[in-house]
């Protein structure tokens, strides 16, 4: 295999016979041209987003590349090693006792030569300090911080840790008549608050030094009205008005910048490096990275396209993302297991039902919690039915097992209710979605602190930003599975992060043949899709 570079063509070349990776990278197969030994030649040329050349479907090859091509590649390739730096030289503002760890600053430092950065980095590695790091480094003095509402004063928290700024002071908006402080340095609003009229417009008529976007896998809908708050687009009052042009640097945070297929990084890529992606159209950019077929009317199925190329394309210009596998060399590893039940009468008549909907929740389009009518009926009846068989494997676990302290996750409220009702004895802590952020804090540190609290039973779209159960567990169970890679990840993250010294373990409770197990056995699928175009194979060599 070889890569060259055609100076007539303005085009790279491979001479190979792997079709695999080459068609995996998105190149071209000459039908009238053969290499010196009768090899395959493969082009970088097609038909849409730069035709000829095209340095990011040829970069994975460059292990393979000549002279010539090793020339062409030669800058790009040194975008793509700093975004999965582990260290740097440079030393960055910090308070006294606090130390970055060095691939923190090495994403302070990736996010300094940019105007805009995306730091992908995986959950449990401290997004948030970096973050901090930067305001610290540019000395900003007036920073918003837009974030997931749960997790707005833990936000504040953390700027009061590492801000190295004098006579700091922090506004955090937690309801829309708070309106807007024009002195503070730090304003934390939530997503769901930003789109509020008044506060958009306050927050419009200011100069930001930095605009933080904490999981921005929030913006990934065009049309949402928090997307158009931020970045613009649509009609009406945010069209004109939107937050991104009061500042010159947008700092995006996520440990999952594609929640569930490659299309879903189109919004942060476009709003942060339009360029990376040739200032390609959203119809576009699908077509190439996430090119889908209609099977039915019920539901689409989605391929993944290009994925080596779109990897580089967002490393090379924007994107810092490490593993927790390389720059945490001691960290514990994490396992998954799937524990199957013994279906009781319920679970059989749930079951039974599911079998008469006409539905595939492995190619379903939307998959998540926000489904309707008969589909969003039996996952609910499946949740309730497993109760019994999750309460014995607790007690299991629990009593005969000996695991001091136990994280279950949920999403049904009534479920939840129903576990409490079963399992009080042990001591159970409850977050969920309706508590606000101080309560939902106080659970954590209540579970923390307490020894007879044994069990944390907390909704699964609650835990973003959840930090400190790591410090006393390392098992969790999942009573009801996300349908999105994820969501559960983020979960079990909140175990597998700084600070844990055990090997974590995150079982999911499963009844054979039912939605949830065939969705979830997509869900990994999808989890390798995306691990292929973030990650995969670490920076090519």
């Amino acid at each position: 295999m070889t890569l060259s570079f055609n100076p007539k063509t303005d085009g790279f070349i491979l001479t190979s016979n792997d079709a695999v990776r080459a068609r995996a990278a998105g190149l071209t197969l000459s039908t009238r041209i053969r290499g010196p030994q009768g090899e395959k030649v493969w082009y970088t040329a097609d038909n849409a987003m730069n035709p000829t050349h095209n340095p990011y479907a040829a970069l994975p090859f460059i292990s393979e590349a000549d002279a010539g091509a090793k020339a062409r590649l030669g800058r790009l390739y040194t975008d793509y090693k700093a975004s999965w730096a582990d260290s740097c030289d440079e030393d960055y503002p910090s308070p006294p006792g606090m130390e970055y760890m060095p691939y923190q600053k090495a994403g302070v430092s990736y996010a300094l030569k940019r105007g805009n950065c995306l730091i992908g980095d995986e959950p449990g590695l401290g997004k948030t300090i970096q973050a901090i790091g930067v305001a610290n480094a540019i000395e900003a003095q007036r920073v918003l911080v837009v974030c997931p509402a749960s997790i707005r004063l833990n936000w504040q928290r953390e700027i009061w840790a590492w801000s190295t700024m004098q006579k700091l002071s922090t506004y955090p908006i937690l309801k829309a008549s708070d309106g807007v402080s024009p002195v503070a340095n730090f304003v934390i609003i939530s997503y769901d608050l930003v789109r509020k009229e008044a506060l958009h417009e306050a927050l419009y008529e200011l100069d930001w030094d930095m605009i933080i976007l904490d999981e921005g896998h929030y913006l990934k809908t065009l049309e949402a009205l928090r997307t158009r708050a931020i970045f613009g687009g649509g009609t009406g009052a945010f069209k004109k008005k939107h937050l991104s042009e009061r500042t010159g640097r947008i700092l995006t945070l996520t440990g999952t910048p594609l929640p569930n297929r490659p299309r879903e990084c189109y919004t942060i890529a476009k709003a942060l490096c339009w360029e990376s992606i040739d200032w390609a159209n959203y119809d576009d950019f699908t077509y190439r990275y996430n090119p889908s077929g209609r099977v039915s009317d019920n539901y689409v199925r989605e391929e993944k396209g290009r994925l080596p190329e779109l990897r580089a394309r967002l490393r090379c210009n924007f994107m810092v993302r490490r593993l927790k596998a390389d720059v945490l060399k001691d960290l514990p590893d994490k396992r998954y297991e799937m524990s199957y039940v013994e279906p009781n009468g319920a679970i059989r008549e749930v079951l039974a039902r599911e079998k008469l909907i006409d539905f595939d929740p492995r190619t379903f389009i939307n998959p998540d919690f926000g489904i309707d009518g008969q589909i969003a009926t039996v996952r609910r009846e499946m949740g309730e039915a497993m109760v019994p068989r999750v309460v014995e494997h607790v007690k299991y676990l629990l009593d005969i097992v000996g695991i001091p302290k136990l994280v279950i996750f949920a999403h049904h409220k009534n479920v939840i209710a129903a576990l409490v009702e079963a399992l009080h004895k042990y001591g159970v802590v409850v977050r969920t979605g309706g508590q606000g952020s101080v309560r939902q804090q106080r659970a954590i540190d209540e579970f923390v602190a307490r020894v007879k609290l044994r069990i944390f039973l907390g909704q699964l779209d609650t835990m973003e930003g959840a930090d400190g159960l790591q410090a006393v567990c390392d098992r969790c169970l999942f009573a009801e599975p996300a349908w999105t890679p994820g969501r559960n990840e983020q979960c079990v993250d909140r175990l597998h992060r700084y600070g844990q010294h055990g090997n974590v373990i995150a079982q999911f409770m499963l009844a054979a043949g039912s939605f949830n197990e065939m969705v979830l056995k997509g869900v990994l699928v999808k989890a390798k899709s995306i691990h292929e175009t973030l990650d995969e194979g670490g920076y090519v060599k």
